[in-house]
């Protein structure tokens, strides 16, 4: 098993492995990002390229890319183990079939699945027409593997030696009156990926004036509709990499963006934007563009998705074409010729008063209170409604905010803070500081109040020192401090120590020296101030 763990970590790079989850930042030879375990406004997660470790030093959470799977996947080390070799490339040979789950027969039927529609699609010319007709190249039929729910697939799946019921359970059939049927068949196939790149959904369009026109699966063991973006698998590296992501409603408005060239863009399934979703943007990029319709149902849908969007303090943005749909529009025009601009600024500009009083003001209690006052400033230059009126408004509408909690499980502020005891952070801060202000006689000075065995310390000193050179601007000064606070660290525990074993005339000696030292240290510091 440690050669398969060693070839998974040298095949991984951390950096890469973390970004596809969190934002991070270059500072210096490390990298950092706010903490997925505890809520912060001050980044304290940092991860090392060099030694492939990352550690929050707010937490107190450090580990290696497993660690960081099993943390914030919330899966057990078999579990992990999957996750990375799956990424890795490599097979797991050694699992024996055994310890195959429900979910695990659920993602393989997927998997099957979408590959059986795929196929069938390639031999129906009348649905390849349609997607042509809708602007569709072959090229980008393949990336998003669409599909044509053509028949057979449960004497298929049966055929492979699946259970009737693993079958239903995976959302893709229902049975009736003894049949089974397959909720998709003679519609097109959309393939839904989760976040960790697996199919786990479909959603099937119809392709005559057949109601409704969407279907979609069902909420099951591996797929829940309010916490997936459709095309996120595809999407991530460019949103990272762009800073922005564009919101869409329609599946055929990101696959035709995405061949046009905009790839940082997600589509919501059908459903509100959910606290959830807000959740997962957050964590990749600051800045949302809306791409809603442009009709009365999309202008509401952008207004309560803004307002749970600025409720995590996103830059809001509105996406100007002039076509109902950005499909339609991208099938005759460019990326480049999509405007952007400031979703408080396009509201202002393009909405009569009436209806901006009927949801500026919750908007603007929604928003965190340094930017609610810039925004005020912005109405108030705009003419349109009167500043006394609005401030009286927000607060009555503070009462209606809607909750953006996430379920028990996921929240980030339930994770407890691993515990360390305060001696050991400080140590582990004066190493960094040694190491990293070129000034290792420090520890020889000091020798007599460290541990033995420093190697623990030493592994993490550089991003240590990257996150102290972040939080403390006089170097010199905290050194001092460090070093005095050691001392009292290491008397106390030295006291408490000989006070837990039966107290004799030379340990009483051995505790009032110790005492003594501890208060010497403490008047020096008063002294000082």
């Amino acid at each position: 098993m440690a050669s398969i763990l060693d070839e998974i970590r040298s095949k991984i790079d951390l950096v890469d492995l973390i970004s596809q989850y969190l934002p991070l930042k270059k500072v210096g030879s490390s990298y950092r990002a706010l903490c997925p375990f505890h809520s912060e406004k001050t980044p304290s997660f940092y991860v090392s390229p060099q030694k492939q470790i990352w550690k929050c030093f707010g937490c107190n959470r450090a580990g290696d890319h497993f660690k960081f799977i099993i943390e914030y996947e919330k899966v057990d080390f078999k579990e992990a183990l999957k996750i990375l070799a799956q990424k890795a490339g490599i097979e797991l040979k050694k699992i024996p079939k055994e310890i195959r789950t429900k979910i695990d027969e659920i993602i393989e039927i997927h998997k099957i699945a979408a590959r059986f529609f795929h196929e069938k699609l390639f031999l129906n010319q009348e649905v390849l027409d349609y997607l042509k007709k809708r602007g569709l190249k072959n090229e980008t039929i393949e990336d998003f593997q669409i599909g044509y729910g053509a028949e057979g697939l449960f004497d298929f799946l049966v055929n492979l030696g699946f259970e009737k019921q693993i079958i239903l359970d995976s959302g893709i059939f229902y049975e009736k009156d003894f049949e089974v049927f397959n909720r998709f068949e003679k519609r097109l196939i959309f393939p839904i990926y989760n976040l960790k790149g697996l199919i786990v959904a479909f959603s099937g369009r119809s392709l005559n004036s057949e109601e409704p026109k969407y279907v979609n699966s069902p909420d099951t063991l591996v797929f829940k509709k309010g916490e997936i973006f459709y095309g996120f698998h595809l999407a991530l590296p460019f949103i990272k990499d762009k800073n922005q992501v564009f919101l869409v409603e329609g599946f055929f408005d990101l696959i035709l963006a995405w061949q046009k060239g905009l790839k940082n863009v997600l589509a919501i399934l059908g459903t509100a934007l959910t606290p959830y979703h807000i959740k997962i943007i957050s964590r990749l990029t600051n800045n949302l563009v809306f791409c809603f319709d442009n009709d009365e149902a999309g202008k509401n849908a952008t207004i309560k998705s803004a307002i749970l969007a600025t409720m995590k303090n996103l830059n809001l943005f509105q996406a100007i074409y002039d076509k109902k749909d950005l499909g339609d529009f991208l099938i005759e025009k460019d990326v480049n010729d999509i405007k952007v601009k400031e979703l408080l600024d396009f509201w202002l500009e393009n909405f009569k008063e009436e209806e901006l009083i009927e949801f500026l003001p919750q908007f603007l209690a929604a928003t965190e209170v340094k930017r609610r006052i810039e925004l005020l400033k912005k109405i108030k230059n705009y003419g349109k409604i009167k500043i006394e009126w609005l401030v009286e408004e927000i607060e009555k509408a503070k009462k209606s905010l809607p909750k953006i909690e996430i379920e028990k499980e996921d929240k980030v502020e339930e994770i407890k803070k691993e515990k360390i005891s305060r001696y050991e952070s400080l140590v582990e801060i004066l190493i960094s500081l040694a190491y990293g202000m070129n000034k290792k006689e420090i520890l020889e000075e000091m020798k007599e109040f460290l541990p033995e065995d420093l190697s623990k310390y030493e592994s993490l000193w550089e991003i240590r020192y990257e996150y102290e050179k972040s939080v403390n601007k006089n170097l010199n000064e905290y050194l001092n401090f460090l070093i005095s606070e050691i001392k009292k660290e290491f008397y106390r525990k030295k006291i408490e120590e000989i006070s837990k074993s039966e107290i004799n005339e030379e340990k009483l000696k051995e505790i009032l020296e110790l005492t003594k030292k501890l208060k010497e240290l403490y008047a020096k510091k008063k002294k000082e101030k």
